[in-house]
């Protein structure tokens, strides 16, 4: 997952039900740009669809995966990791980890 900060922008938001956008609101749906410049965000319309109701994910990476809940929070998974590799180091491990984390929290902020 990449960063990209827009300096100077006005999003536009298109919501089906809700009126103001909390903090801790999760709003599934495509941002854009048009040929303009014009950045805007559509709300995806499709409710009840189990597609639609995951978390979305924020984050992926080799041993972490970050989620943002519906009620705004942040979810941690752990991929599968194979302690019996022969090359297998725990403080390799926990330093990936801690890189990871690091780096999907700094994606957010």
């Amino acid at each position: 997952m990449n960063k990209v900060n827009l300096d100077n922008i006005s999003l536009t938001c298109y919501l089906n039900e809700a009126t103001e956008i909390s903090q801790k609101e999760c709003h599934l749906g495509i941002i854009s740009m048009n040929n303009k410049g014009e950045i805007r965000f559509e709300e995806d319309a499709r409710k009840g669809s189990t597609h639609w109701e995951r978390n979305p994910r924020l984050y992926e990476g080799k041993t972490i995966n970050m989620t943002r809940r519906k009620d705004g929070s942040l979810r941690f998974q752990f991929k599968k990791v194979n302690t019996e590799a022969e090359d297998f180091k725990a403080e390799d491990y926990a330093f990936r980890v801690y890189t990871e984390l690091t780096q999907a929290l700094k994606n957010i902020i």
